[in-house]
């Protein structure tokens, strides 16, 4: 393997995926809901450990949050359902 194959493969694995619009942060939530971060963040996660949600590091910025969607059982395609 070429130092430049290494070099990307390695650049594919450690790059963070963007924000994706069925995706939603703490900080996002705690804007439109009025809501504190800390209390936005603790609702998340109460939905990921009962397994509604799942979550993964995102890209924001020249940061990073956690980005939370919904879980393939639980997403039954009506975007109307709300938590």
């Amino acid at each position: 393997m070429l130092e430049s194959d290494l070099l990307t493969e390695l650049s594919a694995e450690l790059t963070m995926p963007e924000l994706q619009p069925d995706e939603i942060t703490a900080p996002m939530l705690a804007e439109r809901t009025s809501l504190s971060e800390n209390t936005c963040r603790d609702q998340l996660e109460k939905f990921c450990k009962a397994g509604r949600l799942t979550w993964h590091w995102v890209k924001i910025g020249c940061s990073r949050a956690k980005a939370y969607s919904r879980t393939k059982q639980d997403n039954d395609g009506d975007s109307r359902k709300t938590y």
